[in-house]
């Protein structure tokens, strides 16, 4: 059994003082996966509530993760060391020991929660289970807490707990961007819902903002991008006085509110209504805020701003916006990715790096498949159905794992869980997606992981986070490869390797490489002939012709020339 090596031990020891002595504003840390930020920020949060003086606001902390379930894994660590711990959580999160929302308005309040309505105030105050569910009150609290712990989307809440004084830790790096697209028939149906369903101020007040930009969506060029003021001069709209004192959730009108209770397929529509009409508020009130018109397939709009939360807690404010003195600490694998965009608020902020080798030998195997998310990604079941085969398979090779954690795309999760037990029932398999596993040390014992296709973001998407809609495609690509390798790491990280004591092998199945693995030290595999068919791309010869030529092609569905020619 290896031990940990002094340089893992002096490195750690320097991650957790730097997050100890963060200065006041925002201080950013890249750490690798596995190395221990999480439970250098649970140390700190342990060492500042049981320190004297405990009663004092600076000894407060709190810990934003990505899930809620990674919360209740800090939860019951801090617990575990003796420290009082509030947790926060969303009532619609919560679910029974036996399976199951705990809340049982959970599908109408779910499709109410799209659009920012608030579940506790529409139905928790009048909900017959109220005294009973453990939804309500949102939070599982401890008295004297000085600590408290939530997911990154409540953020808001965590922060308000810790006061100015408090420390806030945020694990893994968050997106500053808000990012909605909405088909055109989605705008149409938003105008035709607004009247009957929503407060008859608020209808006055949004209905022409809301017919403005359906109209400029319908006729403005693919790709057009601007602030909300472009619109509405088209259309000779001007704001009613007072239009940012509105409420940014859109208020239901009561008779809406409880026939949404009733009808799913109403709250449904609410909720993406709401969705909608919060957007455009923010458009209005807000001259940062992005439009990006598109027609790839049908008309569509891109809502694209700042995430308030985060940029507050970047920016040292409270809910309205007040200046605060507050440290907040931000650390992920992956922190250099969002730098650019933290430096755009906080141009004087803190950056740090930390890594650690392996504590243990991993063998790390590339199965390249070129064009992975096209091939495995898709409706078709069959082309990852033979690539789950290739890994149970991999699996068996010596030395053979009895444990491995599959990580993949959430629509085959369960596809890929059947093929693996087919084809290896002798191996403990699980299967996550991509997305969900961040933090989490479930696998961490584990003989074995491996990834299963490129996560790759969509390029629209990534264009709107460069800046906007006509970025070059080029550059798109470059940067979704880099989210992709990263959300790769962090799959690959679930064998906290930094930590790990005995050998473990690790597996990637597609183009990239995982950021983090050493190229020189990969063993490269291609799949045997004929194992993966790839499917056929309907109508890309025709496209082809018609536009005279690839180059032409490429421009004309807005991709690189490299991914016409891959599927021809």
């Amino acid at each position: 059994v290896a031990r940990p090596s002094a340089d893992l031990e002096e490195t750690t020891r320097k991650l957790t003082a730097t997050i100890e002595s963060a200065p006041v504003g925002l201080s950013v840390i890249k750490a690798q996966c596995g190395l221990g930020k999480t439970h250098a920020a649970r140390t700190i949060a342990v060492a500042r509530a049981l320190r004297e003086g405990a009663t004092k606001r600076n000894t407060r902390s709190a810990i934003a993760v990505p899930t809620t379930q990674l919360a209740s894994q800090v939860t019951a660590d801090l617990r575990a060391a003796g420290v009082a711990v509030t947790r926060v959580f969303g009532p619609l999160s919560l679910t029974r020991p036996g399976g199951g929302p705990e809340c049982h308005l959970f599908a109408p309040a779910s499709a109410l929660a799209v659009g920012g309505q608030s579940v506790r105030k529409l139905y928790c105050g009048t909900c017959e289970r109220a005294d009973v569910c453990a939804a309500t009150a949102g939070q599982d609290a401890t008295d004297g807490a000085r600590v408290f712990v939530g997911p990154h989307r409540l953020l808001a809440d965590l922060i308000e707990a810790v006061g100015a004084e408090g420390l806030v830790f945020v694990d893994e790096a968050p997106t500053t961007l808000e990012d909605l697209v909405f088909p055109l028939d989605d705008l149409i149906s938003a105008r035709r819902h607004l009247p009957s369903n929503f407060e008859p101020a608020y209808v006055d007040a949004l209905a022409p903002v809301l017919s403005a930009v359906i109209s400029w969506t319908e006729y403005a060029a693919p790709e057009e991008t601007g602030s909300i003021a472009r619109a509405l001069e088209a259309a000779r709209v001007v704001l009613e006085t007072g239009f940012a004192d509105l409420p940014e959730v859109p208020p239901l009108s009561r008779h809406a509110a409880m026939s949404a209770r009733f009808a799913h397929p109403l709250a449904v529509r609410l909720g993406r209504t709401s969705q909608i009409l919060r957007a455009l508020w923010r458009a209005c009130v807000r001259p940062s805020v992005r439009l990006t018109a598109y027609d790839r397939g049908g008309r569509s709009l891109a809502v694209t701003a700042l995430d308030l939360d985060i940029e507050n807690a970047i920016l040292g404010a409270d809910r309205t916006g007040a200046a605060i003195d507050r440290r907040v600490v931000i650390a992920s694998a992956d922190a250099h990715l969002r730098l650019d965009e933290y430096r755009a608020l906080a141009p004087n902020l803190a950056f740090h790096a930390f890594d650690a080798p392996d504590g243990a030998p991993i063998h790390r195997t590339h199965l390249v498949i070129n064009g992975s998310r096209a091939r495995l990604a898709t409706d078709d079941p069959a082309p990852i159905q033979s690539a789950a085969r290739l890994v149970a398979e991999w699996a068996l090779e010596t030395p053979a794992a009895r444990t491995c954690g599959v990580v993949t795309f959430k629509r085959h999760e369960q596809t890929v869980l059947q093929a693996l037990e087919s084809a290896a029932p002798s191996v403990r398999w699980e299967v996550g997606h991509y997305g969900a596993m961040r933090g989490l040390d479930a696998w961490k014992g584990f003989d074995a992981v491996a990834t299963l296709g490129d996560p790759r973001p969509n390029l629209d998407a990534v264009a709107r986070e460069l800046g906007g809609g006509g970025a070059e495609v080029e550059a798109r690509y470059e940067r979704a490869d880099a989210h992709a390798r990263s959300d790769l790491e962090q799959a690959h990280g679930r064998l906290r390797t930094v930590h790990r004591q005995r050998p473990g092998k690790a597996l990637h199945v597609g183009a990239l490489l995982p950021l983090g693995w050493d190229p020189a030290a990969v063993e490269y595999r291609r799949p045997p002939e004929g194992r993966l068919r790839r499917p056929v791309t309907p109508g890309i010869a025709e496209l082809v012709e018609a536009a005279g030529g690839q180059r032409a092609a490429a421009r004309a569905c807005g991709r690189a020339l490299r991914a016409v020619q891959k599927w021809l």
